[in-house]
């Protein structure tokens, strides 16, 4: 009962190239306006098939997205395309962290339509940094599968398999779940963890840069399933209700393995899209806080972003997302201590993006798009932020990883905001 974890979206990196940069409430002009689209991708004659374009990031140069059989980059501040890396098939997944050095990680399909074939990128140079291929008998169709990079080691993990890779050589550290694991699958960050199904329980661990072999670090109670939103601090969404299909809480363990904190969310609370799905950035932590999105159950109410306390489990406060019509909140990275967040737009509304004080959640507005029938942000982020936002240096990048099909053709792949 695994899910495609990565880790929640943390201001951990520094600023050389993988690095956010600071967007501190200044007195600069919040006006916004469009700042470049990329349209979607010709969708396939063949009405059972999907073009997907997962992955989205930034440096201080270079915008970066999936594309159809690519990886495209992007002039940070113009749009204007840098360069385009041609994959051999559609990609299956990518990882959603990338290092301090610009790196990232991605999987492509190869022979017989299978996910066979592991690329590190550097995004600041558009270069492939090595290659590898997976053997086919190994491989699989992309479903349930986690592709995820820290600063010493590249992974990928699906149900009964796992591979690992040194990060600067591209030599192989292993190509099995460790012992007693039936699968496993990986969460970026500095470090690389990795959670398993092992010995009938599951158990969360750390990756040796040396050696890529697993240290545990936490074994979860039995009869729950759980994934990692966070890695530093690790947090994990835990589900234990007798059904499965979503967390109904918050686990938080120390770097010395202990249990911390238990967050009950139930189902007011968005933690995650579903079992085995990509996991969905509805969760962004700093060292001592952590920000989730509500669940207004009503599409005519706002939702809200709550803080919770990472080493006691109590809530701190609450933000709501005031207007008078119903907005949705959606965290998109730490700042500090703080959380910059997403408000989609609305009937005449234009969308925002705000900061969060992180001591009362008092909002401050850094980007307001104009109000007005068109909005050209519409639609392109879900209340619980399937494809992920990015906000540097006053720039909204939103960006749909697809399927890209017939029926949403018309959906910008990539679209960028800015202030005037």
């Amino acid at each position: 009962m695994l899910h495609d974890g990565q880790a929640g979206r943390a201001d951990s990196h520094s600023q050389e190239d993988g690095k956010p940069a600071t967007a501190s409430p200044a007195s600069r002009s919040t006006e916004g306006k469009e700042l470049f689209r990329v349209a979607g991708p010709k969708t396939p004659a063949d009405d059972d098939q999907r073009v997907s374009a997962e992955g989205t990031w930034i440096t201080s140069t270079t915008y970066a997205s999936g594309a159809p059989s690519a990886v495209k980059g992007y002039d940070a501040a113009t749009g204007k395309p840098r360069w385009t890396i041609p994959l051999s098939g559609n990609l299956c997944e990518a990882s959603r962290t990338i290092t301090s050095t610009g790196r990232i990680a991605v999987v492509h399909i190869g022979t017989k339509n299978r996910c066979t074939e592991f690329a590190v990128i550097d995004v600041n140079k558009g270069l492939v940094v090595w290659r590898k291929s997976i053997p086919n008998d190994k491989a699989n169709l992309g479903l349930h599968l986690s592709v995820a990079i820290s600063e010493d080691i590249a992974a990928a993990g699906w149900p009964g398999a796992s591979v690992g890779y040194q990060l600067s050589t591209g030599k192989q550290m292993w190509d099995a779940p460790t012992q007693g694991c039936t699968g496993e699958e990986h969460s970026g960050g500095r470090q690389l963890l990795t959670i398993g199904g092992c010995d009938g329980r599951f158990k969360v661990g750390q990756r040796s840069p040396d050696t890529g072999k697993t240290i545990w670090r936490y074994t979860l109670p039995k009869k729950a399933g759980a994934w990692i939103v966070s890695n530093e601090p690790l947090v994990l969404a835990v589900m234990s209700g007798a059904d499965l299909l979503d967390a109904d809480g918050l686990l938080t363990v120390s770097t010395s393995g202990k249990l911390e904190a238990t967050i009950d969310i139930g189902d007011d609370y968005v933690a995650g899209c579903e079992m085995y799905g990509t996991t969905c950035n509805a969760i962004v932590t700093t060292k001592d806080t952590i920000y989730t999105s509500s669940d207004p159950h009503s599409f005519f109410k706002a939702n809200a972003i709550a803080a919770f306390d990472v080493h006691t489990g109590k809530r701190k406060w609450v933000s709501t997302a005031a207007t008078d019509l119903a907005r949705t909140l959606v965290p998109i990275r730490a700042e500090g201590d703080g959380l910059i967040a997403y408000m989609q737009p609305t009937g005449m509304r234009g969308s925002r993006v705000v900061h969060l004080a992180p001591r009362d959640g008092k909002q401050t507005t850094l980007l307001q798009m104009p109000d007005g029938l068109a909005q050209p942000d519409d639609s392109m982020v879900a209340d619980d932020a399937g494809d992920p936002a990015l906000f540097e240096r006053g720039k909204l990048y939103l960006h749909h990883t697809g399927a890209f099909d017939k029926y949403n053709a018309d959906i910008p792949m990539t679209l960028a905001l800015t202030t005037k």
